[in-house]
């Protein structure tokens, strides 16, 4: 199934998709927030673009697994998302990946534009690997 994955920030949304068996997964350009229904209708057209089949959305949960007030922000550009399309969205814990992102891209603290889609790689495989059954 193909699956379009979300790392949504303050500034940018990186974007990754993975092919129709879920192995291989490429990072997107980024979109620059404008705002929520703006960025919702552009992810909307992607996700139609890359014929996803389901967009999983990353989401930031504290220590006990809970909601933050930008998980919640969040979750509201993804009901904003789901009344533009009828793919369905999942959301899934991001924890860790702009880090993991930023390692592998050997960025230390510096964040740029690709380590966003690479975080939303990032959180397309965990959600993925979580998901498929073991080959």
């Amino acid at each position: 199934m193909r699956m379009l994955g979300i790392d949504h920030g303050h500034a940018r949304i990186g974007l990754a998709v993975c092919d129709e068996l879920g192995i291989s997964i490429t990072p997107l350009p980024i979109v620059k927030h404008q705002s929520r229904a703006k960025d919702a209708q552009r992810i909307a057209n992607i996700a139609s673009e890359q014929q996803a089949q389901k967009i999983i959305i990353g989401v930031p949960l504290n220590a006990a697994g809970e909601d933050t007030h930008q998980s919640r922000s969040i979750r509201r550009f993804g009901a904003v998302l789901a009344e533009l399309t009828s793919i369905p969205i999942a959301y899934w814990d991001e924890t860790g990946s702009t880090k993991r992102a930023e390692a592998l891209l050997s960025l230390g603290k510096k964040k740029n534009a690709a380590s966003d889609s690479i975080a939303a790689g990032i959180i397309l495989r965990d959600y993925l690997d979580a998901h498929q059954a073991p080959y």
